[in-house]
């Protein structure tokens, strides 16, 4: 009975350890059913052996340009659950290209480009103007008494320029008023003009300046003349272009410079010298009247158009 138990139990020994070396290493083996049937949504992993197919390449649509890029195939696995060496599959990769972005832009007109050089330069234009400054009587007799006081203009200007930007005419209209007073004798004498002035001047300056300088004629057509004598509390006044005693027109000598803040805009320094005689007659109620103009002014000027 001992020998029969020894050879089944030798029997069973080998075939257990027969069966266990023919069970595949890749299948899980579940010791204990409890737990799956505890959970039954878990998995069981399997590995099943995928024959190794030959490599394809492929390719992506054709782009403007293309590198090779190496890349690895899906890695088989043998019968014996071995790592099959990795075939290198080449696929066509597009690389972006740099295109050349073209931005147009408009040319600079002249003005642009003469900013840019900081020219400033004498165009056509007509331009606001204005001025302040004062005026002086002086007399030509040595025993007559010299006249002072203010005067003022407004009006427009029209500029010509005569070649590329350095050389012009200078015209226009402008409204004037000017007074001029002395005391003589204790009396108070004033002198009130309105007139409008039309110059022609000449303009010079360097292309790249903005200084340039001015010289010409000045003609004033005289519109209102007064002379007022206060006498204590008493005020008379004559009119003297009624009375024909004021020439209709002066003449004068005008000079000065101008600076430009930019080309639109500029100051104006002008010297007036009369060269004409302002009265017909030499004696003017008691007062002596044979006068020679002189101004000083500060004046700008904007350009409109």
């Amino acid at each position: 009975m001992n020998n029969y138990l020894k050879y089944f139990i030798l029997i069973f020994s080998v075939s257990y350890l027969f069966a266990v070396e023919t069970i595949p290493a890749s299948i899980q083996v579940i010791e204990d059913s409890s737990s799956l049937e505890a959970n039954p949504a878990q998995k069981v992993e399997t590995t099943v052996p995928v024959e190794n197919e030959e490599s394809k390449t492929v390719e992506s649509p054709a782009p403007a340009e293309t590198e090779m890029v190496p890349q690895e195939a899906p890695k088989a696995v043998s019968e014996k659950n071995e790592r099959v060496q990795p075939t290198i599959v080449y696929v066509k990769e597009t690389v972006p290209t740099q295109n050349q972005i073209i931005i147009e832009k408009a040319s600079p007109s002249n003005l642009d480009i003469k900013a840019l050089r900081n020219i400033y330069p004498i165009d056509l234009n007509l331009a606001l103007a204005a001025s302040f400054g004062s005026a002086f009587l002086a007399n030509s007799e040595n025993e007559g008494s010299d006249f002072s006081g203010l005067a003022w203009t407004l009006g427009l200007k029209l500029t010509f320029p005569l070649n590329e930007g350095t050389t012009g005419v200078v015209t226009g209209a402008l409204f004037k008023y000017r007074y001029a007073s002395a005391v003589i004798k204790n009396d108070r004498y004033r002198f009130n003009r309105m007139a409008v002035d039309v110059p022609l001047l000449f303009k010079f300056k360097m292309e790249r300046s903005r200084l340039a300088f001015d010289a010409g004629l000045l003609m004033s057509v005289n519109a209102y003349d007064r002379l007022e004598i206060s006498t204590g509390n008493k005020v008379t006044e004559d009119d003297l272009l009624k009375a024909s005693y004021t020439n209709p027109v002066d003449w004068g000598f005008l000079t000065g410079f101008s600076v430009y803040i930019n080309p639109r805009a500029s100051f104006q320094f002008n010297l007036l010298f009369g060269v004409s005689e302002m009265y017909s007659v030499v004696d003017i109620k008691g007062v002596e009247a044979d006068f020679t103009p002189f101004e000083i002014s500060l004046g700008f000027s904007v350009v409109l158009f």
